[in-house]
């Protein structure tokens, strides 16, 4: 089964991703970077689909987890928004 991590601030919004995609994914959830960087000690997912919009933190930093980490390159990372203009998307993609 593939592994999808899910990192979102918002607890409902964890709930609804994994009651979307329980069915057919395992899903981990985290609400915050250091999480991530402890969960991808342990498992390195398929996929990251991450909030950008956590606060204190610039949209690429789900990015950066894998330029630090050799083993994390191949992971494809959605940035996702409730909130989205394309400045925020510029800084994202740069």
């Amino acid at each position: 089964m593939k592994h999808i991590l899910v990192v979102d601030l918002v607890e409902t919004n964890l709930k609804c991703a994994v009651e979307i995609l329980r069915d057919k994914y395992k899903v981990t959830t985290s609400r915050t970077e250091i999480n991530v960087l402890e969960i991808l000690k342990d498992e390195i997912p398929d996929l990251i689909l991450v909030d950008i919009n956590m606060p204190g933190r610039k949209p690429d930093y789900a990015l950066r987890w894998k330029q630090n980490q050799k083993e994390l390159a191949h992971i494809p990372v959605i940035l996702q928004s409730t909130v989205m203009n394309e400045e925020m998307e510029k800084n994202a993609l740069n």
